[in-house]
Protein backbone atom coordinates (compact mmCIF):
# COMPACT_ATOMS: atom_id res chain seq x y z
CA UNK A 1 0.00 0.00 0.00
CA UNK A 2 2.68 2.58 0.59
CA UNK A 3 4.19 2.12 -2.66
CA UNK A 4 1.17 2.26 -4.67
CA UNK A 5 0.38 5.03 -2.67
CA UNK A 6 3.94 6.88 -3.42
CA UNK A 7 3.25 6.10 -7.12
CA UNK A 8 -0.35 7.28 -6.84
CA UNK A 9 1.09 10.82 -5.59
CA UNK A 10 4.44 11.35 -7.42
CA UNK A 11 4.41 10.99 -11.27
CA UNK A 12 8.61 10.01 -10.63
CA UNK A 13 8.02 6.91 -9.03
CA UNK A 14 5.85 5.22 -11.61
CA UNK A 15 8.60 2.51 -12.03
CA UNK A 16 6.60 -0.38 -10.92
CA UNK A 17 5.65 -2.27 -14.37
CA UNK A 18 2.35 -2.10 -14.30
CA UNK A 19 2.01 -1.29 -18.27
CA UNK A 20 4.36 -2.07 -20.90
CA UNK A 21 6.02 0.83 -21.21
CA UNK A 22 7.60 2.70 -18.02
CA UNK A 23 7.26 6.17 -20.03
CA UNK A 24 3.76 5.53 -19.61
CA UNK A 25 3.13 7.05 -16.06
CA UNK A 26 -0.09 8.48 -15.97
CA UNK A 27 -0.92 4.62 -16.79
CA UNK A 28 0.40 3.69 -14.01
CA UNK A 29 -0.22 6.13 -11.60
CA UNK A 30 -4.32 5.04 -12.46
CA UNK A 31 -4.06 1.52 -11.99
CA UNK A 32 -2.12 2.48 -8.47
CA UNK A 33 -5.55 4.52 -7.73
CA UNK A 34 -7.82 1.49 -8.99
CA UNK A 35 -5.95 -0.71 -6.63
CA UNK A 36 -6.03 1.64 -3.78
CA UNK A 37 -10.05 2.12 -4.43
CA UNK A 38 -10.10 -2.04 -4.42
CA UNK A 39 -7.86 -3.24 -1.56
CA UNK A 40 -7.35 0.10 0.64
CA UNK A 41 -10.37 -0.86 2.76
CA UNK A 42 -9.26 -4.05 3.67
CA UNK A 43 -5.77 -2.69 3.85
CA UNK A 44 -7.07 -0.03 6.42
CA UNK A 45 -8.53 -2.41 8.40
CA UNK A 46 -5.50 -4.79 8.68
CA UNK A 47 -3.38 -1.11 9.03
CA UNK A 48 -4.84 2.10 9.10
CA UNK A 49 -3.54 4.70 6.98
CA UNK A 50 -0.95 6.52 8.44
CA UNK A 51 -1.98 10.37 9.21
CA UNK A 52 0.62 13.26 7.63
CA UNK A 53 2.41 14.22 10.81
CA UNK A 54 2.36 17.90 12.10
CA UNK A 55 5.24 20.35 11.47
CA UNK A 56 7.64 19.46 14.73
CA UNK A 57 8.75 22.49 17.11
CA UNK A 58 12.50 21.73 16.30
CA UNK A 59 12.10 23.20 12.53
CA UNK A 60 15.92 24.96 10.78
CA UNK A 61 14.70 25.32 6.96
CA UNK A 62 14.44 28.58 4.56
CA UNK A 63 11.87 30.53 5.18
CA UNK A 64 8.60 30.16 3.74
CA UNK A 65 9.75 26.60 3.03
CA UNK A 66 6.71 24.40 2.95
CA UNK A 67 6.79 21.57 4.59
CA UNK A 68 3.32 19.73 3.96
CA UNK A 69 5.36 18.28 0.84
CA UNK A 70 7.98 16.61 2.82
CA UNK A 71 5.77 15.42 5.46
CA UNK A 72 2.80 13.79 3.39
CA UNK A 73 5.67 11.42 1.68
CA UNK A 74 7.45 11.05 5.33
CA UNK A 75 4.61 9.72 6.83
CA UNK A 76 4.54 6.23 4.41
CA UNK A 77 7.93 5.41 6.04
CA UNK A 78 7.18 6.19 9.47
CA UNK A 79 7.02 3.38 11.94
CA UNK A 80 3.65 2.55 14.43
CA UNK A 81 4.00 5.09 17.22
CA UNK A 82 7.06 6.89 15.77
CA UNK A 83 6.73 10.46 16.60
CA UNK A 84 8.65 13.48 14.37
CA UNK A 85 10.75 15.32 16.30
CA UNK A 86 12.81 17.52 14.08
CA UNK A 87 12.93 18.65 10.65
CA UNK A 88 16.27 20.40 8.71
CA UNK A 89 17.69 21.25 5.65
CA UNK A 90 21.60 20.81 5.80
CA UNK A 91 24.46 20.80 3.40
CA UNK A 92 26.06 17.65 4.15
CA UNK A 93 29.77 18.04 4.18
CA UNK A 94 32.12 14.87 2.30
CA UNK A 95 34.53 13.68 0.66
CA UNK A 96 33.41 13.85 -2.23
CA UNK A 97 32.10 17.86 -2.23
CA UNK A 98 34.99 18.89 0.13
CA UNK A 99 38.14 17.71 -0.96
CA UNK A 100 40.28 20.89 -2.40
CA UNK A 101 37.34 23.37 -1.44
CA UNK A 102 38.65 26.63 0.29
CA UNK A 103 36.27 27.86 3.35
CA UNK A 104 35.13 30.66 1.31
CA UNK A 105 34.08 29.41 -1.40
CA UNK A 106 32.69 26.32 1.03
CA UNK A 107 30.63 28.77 2.58
CA UNK A 108 29.27 30.28 0.07
CA UNK A 109 28.11 27.18 -1.86
CA UNK A 110 26.51 26.12 1.89
CA UNK A 111 24.62 29.51 1.61
CA UNK A 112 23.60 28.51 -2.33
CA UNK A 113 22.32 25.25 -1.63
CA UNK A 114 20.25 26.71 1.35
CA UNK A 115 18.73 29.08 -1.29
CA UNK A 116 17.66 26.77 -3.94
CA UNK A 117 15.44 25.47 -1.77
CA UNK A 118 13.60 28.50 -1.13
CA UNK A 119 10.20 28.68 -2.58
CA UNK A 120 9.99 29.69 -6.76
CA UNK A 121 13.29 28.84 -7.30
CA UNK A 122 13.45 26.15 -10.48
CA UNK A 123 14.25 22.49 -10.38
CA UNK A 124 17.26 23.11 -12.18
CA UNK A 125 18.90 24.92 -9.41
CA UNK A 126 18.48 22.46 -7.01
CA UNK A 127 19.53 19.54 -9.06
CA UNK A 128 22.49 21.80 -9.48
CA UNK A 129 23.54 21.93 -5.87
CA UNK A 130 22.60 18.34 -4.97
CA UNK A 131 24.19 18.30 -1.86
CA UNK A 132 21.24 19.63 0.01
CA UNK A 133 19.62 16.90 2.62
CA UNK A 134 16.65 16.35 4.42
CA UNK A 135 16.73 15.53 8.24
CA UNK A 136 13.93 14.13 9.89
CA UNK A 137 14.95 13.01 13.38
CA UNK A 138 12.23 10.93 14.96
CA UNK A 139 12.21 9.39 18.68
CA UNK A 140 13.93 6.66 16.93
CA UNK A 141 15.83 7.09 14.21
CA UNK A 142 17.80 9.67 11.60
CA UNK A 143 15.98 9.77 8.19
CA UNK A 144 17.85 11.18 5.66
CA UNK A 145 16.98 11.99 1.45
CA UNK A 146 17.51 14.12 -1.16
CA UNK A 147 15.11 16.39 -1.21
CA UNK A 148 14.54 16.36 -4.75
CA UNK A 149 14.92 12.79 -4.93
CA UNK A 150 12.15 12.32 -1.70
CA UNK A 151 9.48 14.80 -3.16
CA UNK A 152 9.41 12.80 -7.01
CA UNK A 153 10.22 9.67 -6.31
CA UNK A 154 9.49 8.93 -2.51
CA UNK A 155 13.02 7.55 -2.20
CA UNK A 156 14.71 8.27 1.19
CA UNK A 157 18.64 8.19 1.51
CA UNK A 158 20.74 6.58 4.52
CA UNK A 159 18.58 5.71 7.86
CA UNK A 160 20.55 6.03 11.40
CA UNK A 161 19.06 4.27 14.39
CA UNK A 162 19.13 6.64 17.41
CA UNK A 163 20.93 3.90 19.44
CA UNK A 164 23.89 3.64 17.06
CA UNK A 165 24.83 7.72 17.59
CA UNK A 166 27.99 8.03 19.57
CA UNK A 167 28.81 11.69 19.82
CA UNK A 168 26.61 14.74 19.19
CA UNK A 169 28.75 18.18 18.26
CA UNK A 170 27.05 21.19 18.68
CA UNK A 171 27.47 24.20 16.57
CA UNK A 172 31.13 25.51 17.38
CA UNK A 173 33.15 27.98 17.13
CA UNK A 174 34.62 27.59 13.23
CA UNK A 175 36.13 30.99 12.55
CA UNK A 176 34.85 34.03 11.19
CA UNK A 177 32.93 32.96 7.51
CA UNK A 178 32.95 29.17 8.36
CA UNK A 179 28.86 28.01 8.21
CA UNK A 180 27.79 26.69 11.52
CA UNK A 181 27.73 22.78 11.52
CA UNK A 182 26.46 19.87 13.78
CA UNK A 183 28.58 17.00 14.16
CA UNK A 184 27.20 13.20 14.18
CA UNK A 185 29.27 10.41 14.88
CA UNK A 186 27.76 6.64 14.36
CA UNK A 187 28.67 3.61 14.22
CA UNK A 188 28.56 3.37 10.42
CA UNK A 189 29.91 6.63 9.68
CA UNK A 190 30.68 10.19 10.82
CA UNK A 191 27.93 12.89 9.50
CA UNK A 192 29.22 16.46 9.40
CA UNK A 193 25.85 18.72 8.37
CA UNK A 194 26.68 22.76 7.76
CA UNK A 195 24.41 25.72 7.62
CA UNK A 196 24.03 28.37 6.03
CA UNK A 197 24.97 32.35 7.41
CA UNK A 198 21.38 33.19 7.62
CA UNK A 199 20.21 29.71 9.59
CA UNK A 200 18.67 30.78 12.98
CA UNK A 201 21.34 29.81 15.32
CA UNK A 202 18.25 28.63 17.93
CA UNK A 203 17.23 26.33 15.20
CA UNK A 204 20.40 24.23 14.57
CA UNK A 205 21.13 24.48 18.66
CA UNK A 206 17.50 22.91 19.28
CA UNK A 207 18.82 20.19 16.44
CA UNK A 208 21.59 19.38 18.05
CA UNK A 209 19.95 19.06 21.55
CA UNK A 210 17.19 16.78 20.23
CA UNK A 211 19.85 14.36 18.50
CA UNK A 212 21.75 14.02 22.02
CA UNK A 213 18.24 13.52 24.00
CA UNK A 214 16.89 11.18 21.67
CA UNK A 215 20.34 8.97 21.44
CA UNK A 216 21.07 6.83 24.07
CA UNK A 217 24.42 6.64 23.58
CA UNK A 218 25.12 9.78 22.52
CA UNK A 219 27.92 12.12 24.44
CA UNK A 220 27.35 15.91 24.03
CA UNK A 221 31.36 17.29 22.29
CA UNK A 222 32.18 20.20 23.85
CA UNK A 223 32.18 22.95 21.15
CA UNK A 224 35.67 23.09 20.06
CA UNK A 225 37.36 25.17 17.46
CA UNK A 226 37.67 23.18 13.85
CA UNK A 227 40.85 23.10 11.90
CA UNK A 228 39.50 24.62 9.02
CA UNK A 229 41.14 28.10 8.68
CA UNK A 230 39.38 31.46 8.91
CA UNK A 231 37.60 33.12 5.40
CA UNK A 232 35.93 35.48 4.53
CA UNK A 233 31.83 34.73 3.91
Amino acid sequence: MRELRIIAELPGRATVPLTKKRKDAKASQLTCKQLIEAIGPLADMLQPAVAVPAAPETVCAPDGLELDSYLRILRWFLEDGETLRSVAFPYEVGTHNFAGVVPAILAKRVDATWDALAPGRGSAIVEKFASSTFVAVTDRRIVTANPGNLLRRGELGPIYSLDEVRNVRGRSARGVGVRPTIDVATDERDLHWMFPGVAAHEDIDSLAAVLSEASPQAVPAPATLEQLPAADS
